[in-house]
């Protein structure tokens, strides 16, 4: 729905990304007390959610690991970063949809 709504696809990946991760901590009680640094560590797909959740162009993926073991709120500042331009384009995508309402008559 996003995509075909027009949704940018780093968009689009940030909120796949987000959904692996929210995902794995619902389905997997183990996860409860996991930093999310450790859990994308632990997954197979963790250059993927690194990718989507830092919206990061380019980078080493040691080093931005290592940025986030040393610092956890960069991490979380860039997934808020992302969801606030989530937020932004999804605004806009809804604003240019919508058919705008004729004043009453008098």
């Amino acid at each position: 729905m996003l995509d075909a709504a027009g949704l940018p696809p780093e968009e689009l990946g940030f909120i796949e990304a987000l959904l692996r991760v929210r995902n794995a901590y619902a389905h997997d009680i183990r996860f409860a007390d996991v930093r999310l640094i450790d859990l994308i560590r632990q997954r197979p797909d963790k250059s993927h959610l690194l990718k989507h959740l830092s919206a990061i162009a380019t980078y080493d993926e040691a080093d931005l690991m290592q940025m986030y073991e040393r610092d956890g709120g960069f991490l979380r500042f860039c997934i808020l970063d992302s969801a606030m331009r989530f937020l932004f384009f999804a605004y806009h995508l809804a604003a240019k949809h919508r058919t705008p309402v004729a004043a009453p008559a008098n």
